[in-house]
């Protein structure tokens, strides 16, 4: 009896140790796709052999962020890229975070959570723009997965330390019209439950209000952003369960200035 106990007991040890290694097989292989996938869509984007078209294509240029270091965008050309998917609506560059991906945008935020540029199943998905949100709206919010390999927002969390934030005070959002330089004012763990993400303002001071709240909540203090009722401002949201499973988030808030 003992020994039918044993077995059976070793055959399910089996089974779940096969079921597992699968899984993992599974999750590591899309991993390598999606960085595939990235590394490809990057390729399109930045191309340094391309002519220069007008209004939607970047020379190369230096620019300086609010530290005094100065980081060498490439030629980019969006046509490529909209011409494979209409829904692109920019790209996000973060170097103290390794982000460097295009943002799209949907009818819903559904859509793009496990879709990728192309239209293809993806777990890792799109960085994307919150269907609400309108083009010169006054806070642009961006949602990306925290992936566990780094990608997507799965490495934004390198501003929760104060010493990242400082010396990487600002990123950059490019569009087919126009490069933004962000200057951060607020970094910080939130939940789903909390309404740290507004889009429309009924007023000015309603904005303005908001803006001192999410200043407020920044776990330190950044360089100082003035920020008035006509600034633009653009939001990134990714999943963080450092304080509360499932419903935790990290949020970045930027003001968006014209380069």
């Amino acid at each position: 009896m003992k020994k039918k106990i044993l077995g059976v007991l070793i055959i399910l040890c089996a089974v779940v140790f096969c079921y597992a290694a699968a899984q993992l097989i599974r999750i590591f292989s899309q991993y390598g796709h999606n960085r595939e996938v990235q590394e490809e869509i990057q390729g399109i984007f930045f191309q340094e052999d391309s002519e220069e078209p007008e209004e939607v294509s970047h020379s190369e240029e230096s620019m300086e962020n609010s530290s005094e270091e100065t980081i060498r965008i490439p030629k980019y050309d969006f046509r490529p890229l909209l011409k494979k998917n209409p829904d692109v609506r920019g790209w996000l560059l973060m170097p103290a975070a390794s982000v460097n991906n295009a943002v799209v945008q949907a009818e819903d935020n559904e859509y793009y959570l496990h879709t990728n540029l192309y239209g293809d199943y993806e777990f890792a998905g799109t960085l994307f723009i919150d269907y609400r949100c309108e083009e010169n709206g006054r806070n642009t919010v961006i949602y990306g997965h925290n992936m566990l390999d780094g990608s997507m927002f799965g490495t934004i969390d390198v501003y929760l330390k104060e010493e990242t934030g400082l010396e990487n005070p600002s990123f950059w959002y490019l569009t087919p019209d126009q490069v933004y330089r962000c200057e951060i004012f607020s970094t910080y763990l939130t939940t789903v439950y909390e309404p740290y993400l507004r889009i429309d303002f009924a007023d000015d001071a309603e904005y303005l209000d908001y803006i001192e709240k999410i200043r407020g909540q920044s776990l330190y203090e950044f360089p100082e952003v003035e920020i008035g009722a006509q600034d633009r401002i653009l939001s990134l949201s990714t999943c963080n369960y450092t304080e509360v499973n499932k419903a935790g988030r990290q949020v970045i808030h930027a003001l968006m200035v014209p380069a």
